[in-house]
């Protein structure tokens, strides 16, 4: 199914970035595919030196990236599913750094981060396709602001595509 790219309305202003990132083919779920494929491909090539790389002391490395992503990811599919179901709760926010400080990352290998991630991947694909046109363009409060339910797969994308950018041009750049 093709989910086009929300319309402004349909989430808050902060997200508008990442959803500028996104493909405006309507290609949400495969490019969500595309996008674990090329970010495993990045994360496989990189060394232990690579790894462990932080461009500032309070930046995050990739391993911390990582698990990051899947932390919000799984914040975003969890609202996502409360907005297809009908679920008019308000969400609160979270606060990603404490996050990131008791993720354990870096006592991880990569493998076993991109195996868990790659689950959670297909875990987030398999929901999104599972809702129809009506579920899609549902919404709910999060984080105090107005979210359907295609605006946060979008956003799950374009937060996954935004951290990539970075990282190829903050990290990658300054330590070959």
């Amino acid at each position: 199914m093709k989910v086009e790219k929300p319309q402004e309305g349909e989430y808050g202003a902060f997200y508008k970035g990442y959803i500028d990132l996104c493909p405006n083919d309507g290609a949400l779920v495969e490019n969500l595919e595309i996008a674990f494929s090329e970010l495993s491909a990045l994360a496989k090539g990189l060394t232990e030196s690579q790894l462990a790389y932080r461009y500032e002391e309070r930046k995050w490395n990739m391993k911390e990236i990582l698990v990051h992503l899947m932390d919000a990811e799984r914040v975003f599919t969890y609202r996502a599913l409360r907005f297809a179901r009908r679920d008019q709760t308000p969400l609160p926010g979270f606060d990603q750094d404490p996050y990131v400080v008791y993720s354990r990352a870096n006592e991880r290998s990569l493998d076993d981060i991109l195996a868990e991630f790659d689950v959670l991947r297909r875990s987030t694909i398999a929901l999104y396709d599972s809702f129809d046109e009506v579920s899609w363009k549902s919404a709910g409060i999060a984080n105090d602001n107005r979210l359907s339910v295609r605006a946060i797969g979008y956003i799950t994308l374009g937060h996954h595509l935004n951290h990539v950018k970075v990282y190829k041009e903050r990290y990658l750049s300054e330590n070959n």
